[in-house]
């Protein structure tokens, strides 16, 4: 096939065109960069230029990922409303003994708010871990993708079987929605706990 092209180019045994084949992603620029410097008198183009349907779909899947986040975070911000409303409902008279021994709001604010960090910060690494696991093992044998697009994703040049690769480098700002979810989350808790009467804390 390749000599058939060359015989239809009239290039006989040279080459018209060198694919190369980056390990990362993030060094694109970097590489077209350099390659220009070093030949300009070539057309360098990257797979941005050639397929550019390909990068909007990139982007779209990105804006849908951090959707998706979005929403989960939102879930998780009722999981913790939840949780910390049954914890004070739980210790009502706890906490109306408390605030009678002259406990302040300011104080109570503090406890509400530490638990819901403490409670949401200890379920964060048991999270981290297994997603860690999960995205390893697809990163080794593959995740599977026929059954759900074959033709579309081999009309953009994608294999059906994906490789993840953990997002590293997303890390700590996940981490830091979750913290700024848990905080806001446990404000409403919090309001109820600091609306309570002492006297009618201490009889229920």
């Amino acid at each position: 096939m390749q000599k058939d092209l060359n015989g239809i180019l009239g290039i006989g045994k040279q080459f018209h065109e060198i694919v190369l084949i980056l390990k990362n992603d993030e060094l694109l620029d970097l590489a077209q960069n350099q390659i220009n410097s070093r030949f300009p008198w070539l057309l360098i183009e990257t797979w941005k230029n050639i397929s550019p349907e390909t990068d909007l779909m990139v982007e779209t899947v990105n804006i849908t990922s951090y959707i998706i986040m979005c929403i989960i975070l939102f879930a998780l911000s009722f999981g913790i409303i939840n949780t910390m409303l049954m914890a004070i409902l739980e210790r009502t008279n706890e906490m109306g003994m408390m605030m009678a021994l002259g406990m302040n709001k300011f104080k109570m604010f503090t406890l509400v708010l530490l638990e819901t960090f403490f409670l949401t910060m200890a379920g964060t690494p048991i999270g981290v871990f297994f997603s860690w696991v999960i995205v390893n093992y697809y990163s080794i044998h593959g995740l599977s993708w026929e059954r759900m697009g074959k033709e579309m994703m081999s009309s953009f040049g994608f294999s059906t079987t994906i490789y993840p690769a953990y997002p590293t480098e997303k890390l700590a700002m996940t981490i830091l929605f979750v913290a700024v979810t848990a905080f806001i989350s446990c404000i409403y808790p919090a309001i109820k706990a600091l609306r309570l009467n002492p006297v009618e804390a201490l009889r229920k």
